[in-house]
């Protein structure tokens, strides 16, 4: 029975670990694409001021 709970325990911090890791590199596109979406309209509208 022990070795069964070491083996629960194991699984159980592994899968935290995976869910941490997950949510973090969810949140770290989240931020990547908000940053790539800001520097890629400033040239537009540079480009939409200076055709008017």
């Amino acid at each position: 029975m022990k070795r069964l709970y070491k083996i629960i325990i194991l699984f159980l911090i592994i899968f935290g670990v995976g869910i941490y890791f997950t949510v973090k590199s969810i949140n770290n596109s989240f931020t990547t694409t908000n940053e790539v979406e800001t520097v890629s309209s400033q040239p537009r509208l540079l480009n939409l001021s200076t055709k008017l």
